[in-house]
């Protein structure tokens, strides 16, 4: 990964890490797609390995992340 790659990820982390502390309600993916242009891919099943990969970083990194399902 190169390392204005890896500047964008760490902001995207970080920008991720600020809206879900700001918010008082669950976010679903399809807000998250219109935040973060990383997200909206062409394929919706990229976008949202994306997401799952940046969501799985900032569990390894200690965050406290609730997944939560439509249902709930």
């Amino acid at each position: 990964m190169s390392s204005t790659a890896a500047d964008s990820r760490t902001k995207r982390l970080l920008d991720l890490v600020v809206l879900l502390l700001d918010v008082k309600r669950p976010v679903t993916f399809t807000e998250l797609r219109e935040q973060f242009t990383e997200y909206r891919t062409a394929k919706p099943e990229a976008g949202m390995r994306a997401f799952e990969r940046d969501m799985a970083t900032l569990v390894e990194l200690g965050v406290p992340v609730r997944w939560v399902t439509p249902e709930e």
